[in-house]
């Protein structure tokens, strides 16, 4: 968060409750601020210390505690999302990938948990729903394994791509923003 005084200078925090935030920051001008690629503005604050406003990450920003290790192969590619070296996440494209310039990766890796283990992967798939309006011909299916939760992009028939979950600290919301992000971000 954001605040400016009445002289317009800009405190950037990631506390809001923080009452020494002048302290504990330094002051940004709107050049600095505006030269911050990844975040955008968000919706207007205000608190007893004054006037804010949120920024909000955007898809084009990696998330800093996801690593994201990718292998092709003629029939496929593997996106394997890793934390602390753990997979909590596989992303198989089949024949070609169908997102650009890493986004669609971003934005899984944006809602991946901040730890991973080698678990049984998420809760009971039977109370996660994922986005029920087709998109562009395009839907998501909901399946389950023995230890993994897996969303499948279709298009009629035709598998385009499959998101695997494979680890227990995945939330249903998380796993719903994930999948929303498969549907979303993949056009060709």
């Amino acid at each position: 968060m954001s605040t400016a005084t009445g002289y317009h200078s800009l405190w950037v925090t990631d506390s809001p409750a923080d009452a020494d935030y002048r302290r504990n920051t330094q002051p940004w001008t709107w050049a600095r601020l505006r030269a911050v690629s990844g975040w955008e503005l968000g919706r207007r604050y205000r608190d007893e210390i004054g006037e804010g406003f949120w920024m909000h990450r955007t898809p084009w920003v990696a998330a800093p505690h996801v690593e994201v290790r990718t292998r092709s192969w003629q029939t496929h590619t593997r996106h394997a999302f890793l934390v602390t070296g753990t997979r909590a996440a596989l992303l198989t494209c089949f024949d070609e990938c169908r997102h650009a310039h890493g986004e669609l990766l971003n934005v899984i890796g944006q809602h991946t948990p901040e730890s991973a283990d080698d678990g049984a992967g998420p809760a009971p798939w039977r109370h996660l729903r994922v986005p029920a309006k087709p998109q562009r011909g395009r839907h998501l299916s909901l399946t389950s394994t023995q230890g993994a939760v897996h969303v499948e992009l279709r298009q009629g028939t035709a598998r385009l791509a499959r998101l695997t979950f494979t680890s227990r600290q995945w939330t249903p919301e998380q796993i719903h923003d994930a999948a929303a992000g498969l549907l979303e971000q993949t056009d060709r």
